[in-house]
């Protein structure tokens, strides 16, 4: 489940026939996290989800300046070994169509012969679906071993930074470490 515990009931029947078989299945209504009541507690969901609640101060931004203070991520991706260095990337910005543009991106890439990770955020129906190889989601099983994985490593470094690090932070990591372990 995630951090918010305040799963919608989804009364849809072609998503209950996708999710058959997860146990009891629904959708946080404030972050959309696909949730079942098999799925076990979990790294991500104790971080801070700040694509919901917006960043405070202190929690990454520098005083006075526009700028993000990346720090944090550097210092998580380091504990890492460094996985965003192992390939080339290409990082799509903006406030408008960065999804579709990258996921055309990756198809092209992909049509041309390249192995290709795709990492978007935010998700619809399940976190699985931000961490892409080959234009296929993580699966559900790969996904909790990654951060089964990691997660020690992950807890480590929220202590560290005074428990400042947050979802997106780890889960972006995350993808980084999966991409590099392909």
């Amino acid at each position: 489940m995630c951090s918010h515990q305040a799963p919608a009931r989804i009364a849809s029947t072609a998503f209950n026939q996708i999710t058959a078989g997860r146990g009891a299945t629904s959708i946080c209504s404030i972050c959309r996290t696909l949730t079942s009541s098999s799925a076990s507690h979990n790294i991500l969901s104790k971080l801070t989800n700040y694509e919901q609640q917006g960043v405070p101060a202190g929690s990454g931004t520098l005083s006075g300046s526009n700028n993000f203070d990346l720090g944090r991520m550097h210092r998580l991706l380091a504990a890492l070994g460094n996985p965003h260095k192992q390939w080339p990337v290409i990082h799509v910005a903006g406030s408008k169509g960065k999804g579709s543009t990258a996921t055309m991106i990756s198809s092209i890439l992909r049509s041309s012969g390249y192995s290709v990770g795709l990492y978007t955020s935010p998700h619809l129906l399940s976190i699985t679906e931000r961490i892409n190889v080959q234009g296929s989601p993580i699966s559900r099983l790969a996904f909790e071993a990654l951060e089964a994985e990691h997660a020690a490593l992950i807890a480590k470094q929220l202590e560290a930074e005074g428990g400042r690090l947050s979802h997106f932070e780890a889960l972006t990591a995350l993808a980084f470490r999966h991409f590099a372990d392909q």
